[in-house]
């Protein structure tokens, strides 16, 4: 095993699945990709009183990438402090959440995410993304439970 792609979403949950992929590339010496999709927030599009956008969508991309970055480089510098000798590289894409880690997979071993991220659905074990990982990944998918999950 080479390569590890590790879902991430800023949830506690993908958090977890990150150190939990963290120790699997540990364990079989490979290298870890962390990788983050994102769309910007549509609530920003709100329309003012006079029917034009409350922000423009090059100021609300630039909010929303900015907050990816900011995401990722917290669960790098998470992993990087727990095991300095795994090399650490990141992928993130303005796209489906799904579609970013299954082409990102195209280059993998194996996909580590949580069981789900910010979905409204509290009882919902499998988030659509991990869902959609299962069914149509070439390589093999690992959904890891969160503490509180078993």
């Amino acid at each position: 095993m080479e390569r590890i792609i590790i879902g991430i979403d800023g949830s506690e949950r993908g958090k977890h699945a990150a150190l939990w992929g963290l120790n699997l590339a540990q364990a079989v010496g490979a290298e870890v990709v962390l990788v983050h999709a994102f769309r910007p927030p549509e609530m920003l599009y709100a329309y003012g009183m006079i029917g034009e956008p409350a922000l423009p969508s090059d100021e609300v991309a630039h909010e929303a990438r900015t907050a990816a970055d900011n995401l990722v480089a917290d669960v790098r510098e998470l992993l990087e402090s727990r095991a300095p000798e795994v090399a650490v590289s990141t992928i993130i894409e303005q796209d489906d959440p799904a579609s970013v880690l299954l082409r990102a997979a195209e280059q993998a071993d194996v996909i580590v995410v949580g069981t789900r991220g910010f979905g409204s659905f509290r009882g919902l074990v499998l988030g659509s993304v991990s869902q959609k990982l299962v069914a149509h990944a070439d390589v093999p998918v690992t959904v890891v439970p969160a503490p509180d999950e078993g």
